[in-house]
């Protein structure tokens, strides 16, 4: 199924139903109130963005609805919009269902006008309608679907109100199409029309309309696929356009577009009151300059030290069960049949230690994933981004660039993961490598007792503050210099302000949990395969001392680099047990020295100093790699990630290797 995100197999005597709407319009709501939570999820080669879909069946019918990405138009300008067209045009799904949100309507309905291009067989959802009567608007939906010609269902999604039977409407529609009415751009349908018969056969897979609307939305970039001749001749149209308006092209066809909008509005909407007085409110608490930051960092800070705390006691509560009640049984019923101690380390060490580790994520991605999709719902993160935003701007960030990185004092596949709200794909593969040189928690405690046992607690309460604050700034400096090398990553974006709205715990809940299974699914099987990995070395040859086995031999080899800052090969070896999971580092340092004040009297001040820096900035470890392949779709990413991170922290070390020396 080459390119394919739903292989033909599955496809088979199948109606396919697409999910279309921009951001906050309640998409994902209704796609998970249909199917529940046996989704699966489908990337074009070399896109990050993710398609997702499940099988449902109504009436007989076996339905297959893919809900594309969040995206405020088809204009081919971010990978959203690219992988939404794409789809459209390659998959050719039997209806395109448009999502919209009543309160937003004169936005929402640019969209439809971009997908009634691709396709006749469109069904339209005007969501939220109790949010309409709260705000005193009346909504004729048999008026919009006369105008568009095609069905119209109002619905409230998060009450599961008219939610069935958008799949009814959808199975009719592909059974018997609609004939929509042609969108009539007024004075610019000359030059579209031309525009049509220029490139008639030349992009075979789209409309010719569609692609002609879009040489005028996205010209730059579609210009190169043209022929010589017809982009001189296209060239002369657009030419004439900006002759005749004054103004860009673009810009006519969008002001034309809203102007066909505002014309449908009249007709159909009686209005009393233009914004949400509850959201009108708020709003002037929330975006007052200044105030607006402190709150955003005092709201995200409050939510994730929460939600740490939280996962962090439900992943405890795992591990104890796990260890308990699986580990230790089957450890004492392998004793009882396996003589070798060797065979029964590598199965509960190696192959079960693997396991738990894995699943003792799942709570705290659950957990995270679950409180970044209320803080979404809740209209709040649009309003934090645009605080941010001004700020992050100057390191060639978006504002929504700070969820990934707060994350990571939680947990650096969560910040990984959590790179998916950025709005540039190039942005995203950005983030998921500055974002490592945030602290996660199992850093931060290593960090905490070994500058305890070098410092007095006031002096190490200091020096470890220091080290957070000098994670967050390397992700800033790290993002500007990649910019010199790269080019800009960040990408204008619409930050729009939704209402804000009481979120459907009961959603929440699946989309967590859906998040949280192709975790384990995808991270688990590399972090089992690591672990097994690191015993073998560890334990090779059979009965080796540490320094001997296959794992102390690489670490020698290793601490050629360490030798001019005096550190040896057990430091290396524990920097690469790090890689396992960042806790098992003082696992290894301990029974390697005697002792973890044996290991803080062995080596000198300076030295110490040194393991602390390159351990608290190194290569994330094998859980934050494989999701960095996952979410990036490219080892290119992850061995850049690697690359990177160990060349600071290298240099960190050194630099505060002969800092130290200096000082004391």
């Amino acid at each position: 199924m080459h390119g394919k995100v739903i292989p033909i197999s599955e496809r088979r005597n199948s109606i396919v139903v697409a999910l279309v709407g921009q951001p906050n319009v309640g998409k994902s709501t209704i796609y998970n109130s249909l199917t529940g939570s046996n989704q699966r999820i489908g990337n074009w080669p070399g896109k990050t963005v993710e398609i997702a879909w499940s099988r449902v069946k109504i009436d007989s019918e076996q339905i297959i609805l893919v809900d594309l990405p969040g995206t405020y138009a088809l204009s081919g300008f971010t990978e959203e919009e690219e992988v939404a067209v794409r789809f459209i045009v390659e998959e050719k799904p039997d209806v395109v269902v448009v999502i919209t949100d009543v309160s937003a309507l004169a936005r929402n309905l640019y969209l439809l006008l971009q997908v009634l291009e691709l396709t006749s067989r469109v069904v339209l959802i005007v969501n939220m309608l109790d949010e309409a009567e709260r705000w005193g608007i009346k909504i004729n939906l048999n008026e919009l679907s006369e105008i568009f010609g095609i069905p119209v269902i109002g619905t409230i999604a998060i009450r599961g109100i008219g939610v069935k039977d958008i799949l009814r409407v959808a199975v009719s529609v592909a059974r018997f199409p609609p004939r929509p009415k042609k969108i009539n751009y007024g004075e610019l349908e000359d030059y579209i029309v031309r525009l049509e018969k220029l490139v008639r056969g030349i992009a075979t897979n789209y409309p010719p309309r569609f692609f002609a609307l879009q040489l005028i939305e996205n010209y730059e970039t579609l210009s190169p696929t043209l022929p010589e001749e017809i982009r001189a001749r296209v060239s002369e149209i657009f030419e004439e356009i900006r002759a005749r308006y004054r103004r860009d092209p673009r810009l006519v066809l969008a002001s034309t577009r809203y102007k066909i909008i505002d014309d449908i509005l009249l007709k159909i909407l009686v209005k009393k009151r233009l914004v949400d007085k509850i959201t009108e409110k708020l709003d002037m608490i929330f975006l007052r300059r200044g105030l607006d930051i402190i709150m955003s960092f005092t709201i995200l800070f409050g939510a994730f030290y929460i939600a740490f705390t939280l996962g962090e006691i439900l992943a405890d509560i795992f591990s104890g069960i796990l260890d308990n009640y699986l580990a230790a049984p089957i450890s004492t019923w392998l004793q009882s049949i396996v003589a070798s101690e060797w065979i029964r380390g590598l199965i509960v060490d190696g192959i079960l230690g693997g396991i738990i580790s894995t699943i003792t994520f799942l709570p705290l991605i659950f957990v995270f994933t679950f409180t970044l999709s209320f803080i979404e719902n809740l209209g709040v993160l649009a309003r934090i981004s645009l605080a941010l935003d001004r700020m992050f701007s100057k390191f060639d960030m978006s504002g929504k660039a700070f969820f990934p990185i707060v994350t990571g004092l939680a947990c650096n596949v969560v910040a990984v993961t959590t790179t998916r709200v950025l709005p540039s794909s190039k942005e995203k593969l950005r983030i998921m490598i500055a974002s490592q040189f945030v602290q996660c928690p199992p850093r931060q405690v290593v960090i905490a007792i070994i500058l305890g046992l070098l410092f007095s607690p006031l002096l190490a309460s200091i020096i470890f503050i220091l080290y957070i604050i000098l994670g967050f700034i390397l992700v800033l400096l790290i993002s500007r210099i990649l910019r010199i090398f790269e080019g800009a990553a960040r990408r204008e974006a619409p930050i729009e302000l939704p209402p804000y709205r009481l979120p459907s715990m009961r959603v929440l809940t699946k989309i967590s949990w859906s998040r949280s299974k192709i975790f384990i699914r995808r991270a688990g099987t590399m972090i089992v395969m690591a672990n097994i990995v690191f015993w073998f070395l560890l334990n090779i040859p059979p009965g080796a001392s540490p320094q001997n086995s296959l794992l102390g031999i690489i670490g020698g080899a290793i601490a050629t680099i360490l030798t001019p800052i005096g550190l040896g090969w057990r430091e290396a070896v524990s920097l690469l047990a790090g890689l396992v999971a960042k806790e098992i580092t003082l696992g290894v340092i301990e029974p390697l020295y005697g002792s973890l004040s044996i290991f803080a009297s062995s080596i000198t001040l300076a030295s110490a100093i040194a393991f602390v820096t390159i351990y608290a900035y190194y290569m994330p470890c094998i859980a934050t790699m494989s999701v960095i392949k996952t979410e990036s779709g490219s080892w290119k990413t992850v061995i850049k990630a690697i690359i990177i991170s160990t060349t600071v922290a290298l240099v960190l070390g050194y630099a505060s290797y002969f800092i130290t020396k200096i000082i004391t």
